[in-house]
């Protein structure tokens, strides 16, 4: 499954070897657990599983089940009498192992299409009111970062002479993009000052951004200062200085679920979102593009403790290797993640997909022809 699961309690290893000390029935009662609880909010109990779902053994069987799941910490018991409720681990394990599927069905994903294709591409409001879209898809809090491009580093500088008073820039970056531009220069110069000036470039400059180039032209040779600058300038702008332009709607969704009945648990959701520096930490734990990632944090580590109550959905949108933003929604824990998986995973093709048709054009390195 392309879903990845950022955990901060326990490791990937242990949650493999607690899937696989269950019987194949005890996965299927904890898939029934976590689904009945996430649809009805209400504890589940054997006497309810053996009567709505054919697992063909007895309510007693099912009920030891719950009691070895409970015992393995995967389910928890809120009063003596009650049936069981998924823990953090058990929902980790559910996401992980159990949730199967999580693709939209055709007619879905061809009516939220039409949807998004409504969206003006022109406009410049068009991410907020896509965010706004997967908030309304998803009954959730939707978030989503405007575009970032990646930091693009040199690799390599040629400066071949031309003819008369032009030299042919080249500069290939790590990645493997080649931009070159046609420079006019005051003097003429012979090919193997211009190869000395490459020499001088390739050493002082390999593996360095934008900026940085611009920060290190002091150190250069006054023949080659000049040309640290144009190959600054040749080199794809960089934005990763500073915080990401973040848009969020649908907040109320969230507060609407009952797990945010008390004012105080309703506060601190409210903090977390009023806080730009800590939604873009949360944001920017996704860790590649084109994969769905869950997050389910709270457990034992205090610097996540102001998340306990929610979980994560989300994805990267955007042109690999080029300019990527984060999309995603936020809900309560108990959380139907298969249908939001599946949302999520749609709305960030669908922004890939417009980001390319608008602006592929404006992200690729620049490339003049001699």
């Amino acid at each position: 499954m392309d879903t990845s699961l950022v955990s901060h309690t326990g490791t990937a290893i242990e949650h493999e070897q607690t899937f696989d000390a269950l019987t194949i029935r005890q996965r299927q009662v904890l898939r029934i657990v976590v689904e009945e609880f996430v649809a009805h909010a209400q504890p589940v109990g054997s006497r309810r599983i053996a009567k709505e779902r054919d697992l063909g053994v007895s309510s007693a069987t099912i009920r030891n089940d719950l009691a070895q799941l409970e015992a393995l910490g995967l389910l928890t018991k809120p009063h003596a009498s009650a049936g069981r409720v998924p823990s953090l681990l058990g929902y980790r394990i559910y996401v992980l192992h159990l949730i199967g599927n999580h693709r939209l069905p055709k007619e879905h994903r061809n009516q939220l299409r039409r949807r998004f294709e409504a969206i003006d591409s022109n406009s410049p409001s068009w991410l907020l009111e896509a965010t706004r879209l997967l908030s309304v898809e998803a009954n959730s809090l939707a978030l989503a970062t405007d575009l970032r491009y990646v930091n693009h580093r040199l690799r390599h500088v040629e400066l071949i002479s031309v003819q008369d008073n032009r030299v042919l820039m080249i500069v290939v970056l790590e990645d493997g993009h080649v931009c070159q531009r046609m420079l006019d220069i005051p003097d003429k110069m012979a090919q193997a000052d211009l190869t000395v000036i490459s020499a001088e470039l390739n050493h002082l400059l390999p593996g360095l951004n934008r900026v940085q180039i611009q920060e290190k032209s002091p150190e250069a040779s006054s023949a080659a200062k000049e040309f640290c600058q144009l190959v600054s300038d040749l080199m794809p702008v960089t934005e990763g200085e500073g915080s990401a332009s973040i848009v969020q709607q649908g907040l109320g969704h969230i507060l609407d679920a009952p797990e945010f009945a008390e004012s105080r648990r309703v506060r601190k959701v409210v903090d977390i979102f009023d806080s730009g520096p800590r939604i873009e930490e949360i944001l920017m734990l996704v860790p590649r593009p084109d994969d769905v990632h869950v997050l389910i944090a709270g457990g034992d580590r205090k610097e996540w403790s102001d998340l306990a109550d929610i979980s994560l959905v989300l994805s990267a949108y955007g042109i690999p290797n080029q300019a990527i933003g984060i999309v995603g929604v936020v809900g309560p824990v108990r959380m139907a993640y298969r249908y939001n998986m599946g949302t999520v995973r749609f709305m960030a093709a669908l922004m890939s997909a417009r980001v390319r048709e608008t602006r592929s054009d404006d992200l690729l390195p620049e490339v003049i022809a001699p």
